[in-house]
């Protein structure tokens, strides 16, 4: 799976996080669909650098997509 860096730009560097706007692209889903999933404690892994700085492991990303990718 190709992924596309935010505002036209590839994925940052350090260790491959990317913030909500990012991962809610790369999921198909809006940031706030992400905000929803982690207060219920769902969705992709997430890491919590502060109080309000949420990033995903573009990893992550992609083991959550490939554990729900159904092959008929």
């Amino acid at each position: 799976m190709a992924l596309h860096g935010d505002r036209g730009q590839h994925p940052p560097a350090y260790g491959g996080l990317v913030d909500k706007h990012h991962a809610a692209r790369e999921l198909g889903v809006s940031p706030k669909t992400l905000e929803a999933w982690r207060a219920r404690g769902e969705g992709p892994p997430f890491v919590r650098l502060s109080r309000t700085c949420v990033r995903y492991a573009l990893t992550d990303l992609r083991d959550f997509i490939a554990a729900r990718t159904i092959c008929r």
